[in-house]
Order: C-alpha cells, then sequence, then structure tokens
C-alpha cells in the first residue's frame, strides 16, 4: 500500500490517528521535531508499524478480558502480545535485514487462539486442561492435543488464515511453542519474542535476566535467529523501556 493510501484510511479513525502520533514523536522514532500532520507520522514510522498499531488498537478491545481458564488475569494477554510485538522489533534491529519486517505482526498474534479456545469450549473443561497440566508437569498445548485433537497456536493459526494473513505467519503461530521442530528463522523469531515478552513483562524488574530459567531458552534462540549472545541484556532493558511506552499510549 502507497502512504496514500494509509493516510486515506487511518485519518477517519481518532484513535488509531492519536496512536500514530503519539509513537511518531516517541523516543523510539527519533524524531527531532513535533509530528502532528497524520501523513507525516504514516511516513515516518513505515507501513509495518502503522499495521502493527493498527491491529494492536482493534486487538486490545478483544484481549483485555481475563482468561481465568489460562489463567490470565484482565488485561495479561494483551500486555504479553505488546511486549511480544516489542520485542520482535527489537530482534529485527539486531538480526539483520533477512527477517521480514512483519514479524511485529506475527508477534502480536502468536496467542489469539487463546481467545478462540476459551470463547468456543466452557470454562470448565479449559480450566481442567490447564490443571491437568500442571499436575502432569506437561505442556499445556500437548494436553490441549491429547483432549481436544487441537491445540490453542493451531486455532491462532486457522484464524490468521481466516484474515488472510500470509502463510509465514500461520507457520509462526502454530510453531512457536514447538520451535525445535522447525528451522524457519522467522517462525523462531517469533518463538524469540514470546520467550522475550515474559522477561520484558513479566519478571520483576530487580531479578537479574541472566539468571532467570527463561534466560537459556532466550539464548538459544537468539542463536538460531542470527542475534549476538551479547544483545540479550539490551532486547530485555530496551524492550522494557519500550513496553511502557506504547503501553502508555494504549492506555
Amino acid at each position: 500500500y502507497s502512504t496514500s493510501d494509509i493516510v486515506e484510511v487511518v485519518q477517519y479513525d481518532p484513535a488509531l490517528t492519536g496512536d500514530l502520533l503519539v509513537r511518531a514523536n516517541s523516543a523510539e522514532s527519533a524524531s527531532r521535531t513535533r509530528i502532528t500532520e497524520i501523513k507525516v507520522a504514516v511516513t515516518r514510522l513505515g507501513a509495518n508499524t502503522v499495521v502493527q498499531t493498527a491491529l494492536g488498537r482493534a486487538l486490545n478491545r478483544q484481549m483485555s478480558g481475563a482468561l481465568p481458564a489460562y489463567g490470565l488475569e484482565k488485561g495479561d494477554m494483551w500486555e504479553h502480545a505488546l511486549a511480544s510485538s516489542v520485542a520482535a522489533d527489537l530482534v529485527l534491529a539486531r538480526a539483520g535485514s533477512s527477517l521480514p519486517s512483519n514479524l511485529s505482526t506475527a508477534a502480536l498474534l502468536h496467542e489469539v487462539g487463546k481467545l478462540v479456545v476459551s470463547a468456543c469450549l466452557p470454562p470448565s473443561l479449559v480450566t481442567s486442561l490447564a490443571q491437568t497440566a500442571e499436575l502432569e508437569n506437561r505442556e499445556l498445548v500437548n494436553v490441549e492435543r491429547d483432549v481436544l485433537g487441537i491445540d490453542h497456536a493451531e486455532v491462532g493459526a486457522i484464524v490468521a488464515r481466516s484474515w488472510g494473513m500470509p502463510v509465514s505467519i500461520q507457520v509462526a503461530i502454530t510453531k512457536h511453542h514447538d520451535w525445535r521442530e522447525i528451522e524457519d528463522r522467522f517462525a523462531l523469531g517469533v518463538a524469540l519474542s514470546d520467550r522475550l515478552a515474559h522477561l520484558i513483562n513479566e519478571i520483576d524488574e530487580e531479578a537479574d535476566p541472566r539468571e532467570l530459567p527463561e534466560a537459556a531458552e532466550a539464548m538459544e534462540l537468539m542463536a538460531l535467529v542470527g542475534v549476538e549472545d551479547h544483545q540479550y541484556l539490551p532486547l530485555v532493558g530496551e524492550g522494557r523501556i519500550q513496553f511502557e511506552a506504547i503501553r502508555s499510549a494504549f492506555a
């Protein structure tokens, strides 16, 4: 899409226009002069960031509710999706141009299947799946497959396909738990973004990120994606700063 095509749509959505202007004027965009026109904001941010922000605005309403069957309180799922998208942008900046720029979109959507599972199944059934996974010390996706014949990641890929998302995003959503089965760097990048999101948003800021259980898996994924291991701490630190700034913009 051209800039004019995007502006033509965005300019009629006040909330989205406000979000884009905030992001265009934020520290992350490195703008030296204040941007007040939506066309300039779209040009500054780029089409991928505009799509990411639009999806974020739309998904915020859907993901903000609690999903108790998955142990998620109000706002938890939305904040994880947002942190994953932030992490994906940082991974892109460090992994080079070989990764497609829509990595952040895939990261934002990677858990959307949980919404569908929670909406379509009795809460007691989904809760029992989570309890079984905890009692048997198994991955929830494996319990879902055994009982339902499908897991929330596969459901998410079906949703992505129905939305017309590229096959690469569908595969990344399907495999973000089973990343050791694949070699696709794009899908591995989404899995890495998911792991980093837990460190960015869900871990005590006073904890040393290098000592956390998630660190080893994140470092392994970084090597597979092509991000050098000395970038681990900057990814977590910058991710926390950007996540807080963007979350405030959506508040």
